[in-house]
């Protein structure tokens, strides 16, 4: 039997930079979760969104660090993923700045707070566009 027959249609395979992000994502979940249940008026609040803050800076700082020792075809996929990322983020804020200057604006709100993921998302399609181009 073939060795790769039981492959599937996608290859997960997880990355330095998914596992450097690791602990900052930790702790914006714990923090986002923990916000659900203080006090609204309490301050207790702002150290709690904060509290990701310094696991963030520790992020990019190792970031930055792993980008420099690796090689010129690492660097160029993660300024290519970066080039795609960067735009559609700033596209999507004035998108959603502009519906809100237009009036329209869900029961909800508009997800000012989840909007990081969607910049994470963008960060991801682009490195997989890149991979796969320089594959």
């Amino acid at each position: 039997m073939d060795e790769h027959s039981d492959a599937k249609w996608y290859q997960y395979r997880r990355t330095a930079e998914t596992t450097l992000a690791g602990p900052w994502m930790l702790a914006w979940l714990v923090s986002t979760i923990a916000l659900g249940y203080l006090d609204p008026s309490g301050p207790l609040r702002v150290a709690v969104a904060l509290v990701p803050l310094p696991f963030f800076g520790w992020f990019v700082w190792r970031f930055l660090q792993l980008i420099r020792k690796s090689d010129e075809l690492e660097r160029r996929i993660q300024l290519e993923a970066l080039a795609i990322a960067f735009p559609l983020s700033i596209a999507t804020v004035m998108v959603f700045g502009l519906l809100e200057g237009a009036g329209l604006q869900p029961v909800s709100g508009w997800p000012l707070k989840g909007m990081g993921i969607y910049f994470v998302i963008f960060y991801l399609v682009g490195r997989n566009v890149a991979r796969r181009r320089d594959a």
